[in-house]
């Protein structure tokens, strides 16, 4: 008369319980790329900033990304930091980096760039 459901909450257990927790592992991934992604903006920014102030050099801000990159907060791995002085005194800033990885074998990658007029005296 009634059937038998014996078994049935372990085998629910055993299908729900690994995809919520394969779930929570690429929530944590995303959250740790989009940090990432952040950091490198700031150290783009941040870069440039000090390159392209009056009396800033693009070692400085190469100086200045690095340091934001290298911060014990950054949670970025693999970094690469590059300025380019363009005609016309425009520079560019690219920083790149690797997310950190939760998943062995998964890089998520980053970067960001920002270029600006170069700040100088000019004498009329």
């Amino acid at each position: 008369m009634g059937h038998d459901d014996g078994g049935s909450t372990v085998l629910e257990a055993v299908v729900v319980v690994p995809v919520l927790m394969f779930l929570l592992l690429v929530i944590v991934q995303m959250v740790l790329w989009v940090t990432a992604a952040h950091v490198v903006q700031l150290a783009a920014a941040t870069g440039d900033q000090a390159a392209r102030v009056l009396g800033g050099s693009p070692d400085l801000g190469q100086r200045q990304a690095w340091a934001v990159l290298s911060s014990g907060h950054a949670d970025v791995a693999d970094g690469n930091v590059s300025l380019v002085v363009l005609p016309g005194g425009v520079d560019r800033m690219t920083v790149t980096a690797a997310a950190v990885s939760i998943v062995p074998g998964f890089r998520l990658h980053v970067s960001a760039t920002v270029a600006g007029q170069v700040q100088m005296f000019r004498a009329s």
